[in-house]
């Protein structure tokens, strides 16, 4: 991504409440909390390079980390970043709400 959509993109992940999830950490074993599944962000930006992590396969801290403030995952935020190459089929514990912003309806 880069340009204007990739500046609206931080945008949303910005607007995101701060606080992480949806998590659901009653539905899994603690071996398997976290999931196996990242999306790694390298922000570009007039300071430097950035790193941000969209944590969302697992039951437990779920979210956007930039390494100081967790935000939560918004279908707004996630959707751009879940398709093409990054399309996400299941392979990952979800409620209604994850599944709804992760999973393709078309």
């Amino acid at each position: 991504m880069d340009g204007v959509p990739a500046a609206d993109e931080i945008r949303q992940i910005a607007a995101a409440p701060v606080g992480g999830g949806p998590d659901n950490p009653a539905d899994c074993a603690p071996e398997v909390a976290h999931g196996d599944q990242i999306i790694v962000l390298l922000v570009r930006s007039a300071t430097g390079t950035a790193e941000v992590t969209m944590r969302y396969a697992g039951c437990v801290q779920n979210g956007f980390d930039e390494g100081t403030t967790v935000r939560t995952l918004t279908k707004a935020s996630v959707g751009p970043l879940v398709t093409g190459p990054n399309r996400v089929y299941g392979g990952f514990s979800a409620g209604p709400e994850k599944n709804d912003m992760l999973v393709p309806h078309d």
